[in-house]
């Protein structure tokens, strides 16, 4: 199966969580599925700063989480051209979930559900939140996470044509 390139220009990008560097020459699916997920991204909670006081660390993880369901089914959506071999979109969208998000989710996820769960009734969720002692060390590895996130989103901008002034 031929895929018509739509631009003759040979990317080389670097990549966040130690994936390393993608160097492909993105043809008009690759550029349509890294658009739909660089709007994804670049709109959600878990890319954009969370300032002390503000905002729920749940909204953030959900965020992150639904990040997951958003690039499986972009993915799905492109279908297998777009996953052939390791300078493709598709294997760097899959390693970003493995080496980046699943880590940050699995670390956290289990630990804020904990916190939930003791919370009494008569507390609301953001002050119950607030009141956790683990909050200010998630917003400062969110904050370190969101750094490395922003560089596949840029990655992403690049691939859909986006021309960005980083």
């Amino acid at each position: 199966m031929s895929r018509d390139r739509v631009k003759a220009t040979k990317l080389a990008i670097g990549l966040p969580f130690g994936i390393g560097q993608l160097e492909l020459e993105p043809d008009e699916v690759e550029q349509r599925a890294a658009w739909e997920l660089y709007v994804e991204l670049i709109t959600r909670v878990a890319t954009r700063p969370l300032e002390p006081g503000t905002g729920l660390i749940r909204e953030a993880l959900s965020s992150l989480h639904e990040i997951i369901s958003v690039t499986r089914e972009v993915l799905r959506k492109a279908g297998p051209d777009i996953a052939q071999g390791p300078n493709s979109l598709g294997n760097v969208a899959v390693e970003v979930i493995v080496q980046g998000i699943r880590p940050f989710l699995s670390k956290w996820h289990p630990l804020l559900l904990k916190y939930e769960h003791e919370r009494s009734a008569n507390t609301n969720p953001l002050e119950h939140e607030q009141a956790w002692e683990q909050a200010e060390q998630f917003r400062k590895e969110l904050a370190e996470f969101q750094d490395q996130i922003l560089v596949y989103v840029v990655a992403l901008g690049k691939i859909a044509g986006i021309d960005s002034n980083d």
